[in-house]
């Protein structure tokens, strides 16, 4: 099985939910290694002892209010999950894990671009969301809605396939917990360049994007702009690599 397709995370992920429990049949949290205090519930009679149990034992991590994270099996003491995957896994809870997807200077910092910008984790999603503070992992995720008329289902390693669409190119980043939905070197650019404040990058938004399209060839970038009707986007990028 390709290891960026979600079933095979996922069937490990069950298989390590199913010993927490003893061995014993129960309700799998969809999102798993992401769980809520209410689906432990589900799974678990006295779930409260159940938590305090094994967040004691370290096999399960508090990552927010009501949210806990399956630590994966060999994993030192002390261990903490990545931010960016569980604001992922906390979007993809409630809307699917299609639709959301890490954006901005998140993404940029995925790519490469910048350094993982500390306390925040951009993430679009289809409908309004407030924001969602992870105080375990010093971050909160900033929900941006963005109704999209058009998301490719396939999980694409990177680079993603340059299409003209409405919709936003993306790609799968394989993480510790999960595989990660961001979106591409290109697509990131251009939302910085669109909507730099809202994008986390304020100051730095023409930099990051001179930099995520360094080398790329400028008809890509623009057949992106073009199905998104981007084109004052593409004329700042533009202006940028000349």
């Amino acid at each position: 099985m390709n290891p960026l397709e979600p079933g095979a995370r996922l069937g490990a992920a069950r298989e390590r939910w199913r010993q927490l429990l003893g061995g014993r049949a129960g309700a799998v949290p969809p999102t798993l290694p992401l769980f809520t205090t209410a689906e432990a519930g589900r799974a678990v009679r006295c779930h409260a002892a159940w938590l305090a149990h094994q967040s004691g034992a370290g096999t399960i991590a508090v990552v927010g209010r009501g949210l806990y994270v399956v630590v994966p099996d060999g994993a030192p003491v002390g261990w903490a999950p990545d931010p960016v995957e569980v604001a992922w896994l906390v979007a993809a809870h409630r809307f699917g894990r299609v639709l959301p997807y890490v954006c901005g200077v998140s993404a940029a910092a995925l790519h490469g671009a910048c350094a993982v910008p500390f306390g925040e984790v951009h993430v679009t999603v289809p409908r309004q969301t407030r924001d969602r503070p992870l105080p375990p992992l010093g971050a909160t995720v900033r929900f941006h809605q963005r109704r999209e008329i058009d998301v490719a289902p396939g999980f694409w390693a990177a680079p993603a396939p340059v299409r003209e669409s409405p919709g936003p190119v993306l790609e799968t980043r394989q993480g510790e917990l999960c595989d990660v939905r961001v979106t591409s070197t290109i697509q990131t650019a251009l939302d910085l360049v669109h909507s730099p404040v809202r994008m986390g990058a304020p100051g730095d938004a023409p930099r990051l994007a001179d930099v995520l399209v360094r080398g790329t060839d400028g008809r890509d970038v623009r057949t992106v702009a073009t199905g998104q009707r981007r084109h004052k986007a593409w004329e700042r990028l533009w202006r940028l690599r000349a």
